[in-house]
């Protein structure tokens, strides 16, 4: 079922039984965001999907916890999950979605339209008795022809093998700083900073903000001169998180966990601006 949410400066629609995916934002009368039917059809990331708790990729789909191998699925089983109503508003819409397995966890959000500003509030129910590892991220795919500039405060960018899984080792990248090229960027890495990590994608008319809360200290900026579409996805983590921190880059994979019995709540904002 799909829900539009309307504020005095946006409108949004929000695909509640395929993972609460926005799969549309107009703001100042103009699409932003591209929602590829193909994709949909073919159960891949479309639109604004959300990724939790394995965003991107885990080497051999799992990883090992607390003595057991714990399997995963690209990009997380939030995306196609379909997720319950819980509240509707005129600029707001509220639902949930819950698993038994491999952790018993209830992800609730809540997303907002503020003005000119959309807003995803999460919050992570673990109901069973063991610490919950996740990692979250949206992966929005913005119209491309739309922007020219897209800026970025990040600081490092990861390594990663034939397979694009990360190594652990970091080199220094701030060449987002003052601005590149969208339609000339070829780019699919992981970037990460010490704290929370602020991108923007910038035209003579518009601009858009994207923005997290203080676990959002990664980010994946994906797209090539051949895309229509640029990704700039803001993370709470590295590709291959869990594995990585078992390998012992426990910094750089920066896993969240929220202890049984307890929740943790995380928040991303896209704030649009005329310029």
């Amino acid at each position: 079922m799909k829900y539009e949410i309307k504020s005095k400066e946006l409108t949004a629609v929000v695909d509640l039984e395929n993972g609460m995916n926005v799969n549309s934002i107009i703001f100042d009368g103009k699409e932003s965001v591209i929602c590829d039917e193909a994709r949909r059809l073919e159960k891949r990331t479309y639109a604004v999907p959300i990724l939790f708790p394995t965003p991107n990729r885990t080497r051999n789909s799992k990883f090992s916890y607390n003595g057991r191998d714990v399997e995963c699925v690209m990009h997380g089983f939030a995306k196609l999950a379909a997720f319950t109503l819980k509240e509707k508003t005129e600029n707001s819409i509220s639902g949930f979605a819950s698993w038994d397995t491999p952790f018993n966890v209830e992800l609730g959000v809540t997303i907002t339209l503020d003005g000119s500003a959309v807003k995803w509030d999460f919050t992570i129910k673990n109901n069973g008795d063991e610490a919950f590892p996740f990692g979250l991220a949206l992966h929005p795919f913005f119209e491309k022809s739309l922007f020219k500039k897209v800026r970025s405060d990040l600081e490092k960018r990861m390594i990663t093998d034939e397979n694009l899984l990360p190594t652990g080792e970091c080199i220094e990248d701030t060449s987002f700083a003052d601005g590149c090229d969208v339609d000339t960027l070829n780019v699919d890495a992981v970037f990460l900073s010490k704290e929370v990590i602020t991108s923007s994608l910038i035209e003579e008319d518009i601009s858009l903000t994207i923005k997290g809360s203080d676990e959002f200290n990664h980010v994946v900026i994906f797209t090539s001169p051949e895309k229509e579409f640029i990704c700039v996805e803001p993370q709470t983590c590295s590709t291959d998180f869990m594995n990585l921190r078992e390998a012992g880059y426990k910094d750089v994979a920066n896993a969240l966990f929220v202890d049984g019995g307890s929740e943790k709540s995380l928040s991303v904002s896209f704030i649009y601006e005329k310029n």
